[in-house]
């Protein structure tokens, strides 16, 4: 049970980047299309599975020369993750670097700027794959879980995005350090687990 509540919230804290790319595209919305909604929703989600499981597998291969210290690179990996999200997040709260910048809805919701979007908000889930190997959840289960935990956070961000607008501009940043914060904690845990 332990260990499914903290995939729930280490798939939320991964989320996050996503979440403030996807309240920014909502910001560029004149109205909700929800085709354009889920397909970014999708990408971010499908991103945000298969990262974690790739950095499994690589991990994997190292597994009888990392097996003993695996806690200690789990908190390293987590810690700096969060760290660099934290440090983001504030960089970008501090800025309000969106709040200058209207972005097109067409250009926001292009296939190439959502794959790119996809790849760039999911590139720290590679390096929390390798955390996974802490888990005694199967990677084919966590992987899944992610996505489908990262999907509805991603729908519910675009959503916030074009309801709340101009409130939201001056608190881009807010969920970027939220999410840093989870992982730091998740990887705090993983160093007392073993």
């Amino acid at each position: 049970m332990k260990d499914w509540l903290t995939l729930i919230v280490l798939a939320a804290g991964l989320s996050m980047d996503a979440f403030a790319v996807s309240l920014c595209k909502g910001l560029t919305v004149k109205r909700i299309d929800i085709k354009k909604f889920a397909f970014a929703a999708g990408v971010f989600a499908v991103m945000q599975g298969i990262m974690p499981l790739i950095g499994y597998l690589f991990g994997s291969l190292f597994l009888e020369y990392i097996d003993n210290y695996l806690g200690i690179v789990s908190f390293v990996i987590l810690l700096l993750v969060g760290g660099k999200m934290i440090y983001e997040g504030i960089k970008t709260y501090k800025n309000k670097a969106f709040d200058g910048e209207a972005v097109q809805e067409d250009k926001a919701f292009s296939v190439s700027a959502v794959l790119i979007q996809g790849v760039a908000t999911s590139i720290d889930a590679l390096a929390v794959g390798v955390s996974l190997l802490n888990f005694s959840i199967n990677i084919y289960v966590s992987a899944p879980v992610i996505s489908g935990i990262t999907f509805p956070i991603c729908m519910a961000g675009m959503f916030l995005g074009f309801k709340f607008g101009s409130a939201l501009k001056a608190k881009n940043g807010l969920a970027d350090i939220l999410g840093g914060i989870l992982l730091a904690a998740i990887g705090i845990s993983f160093l007392f687990a073993r």
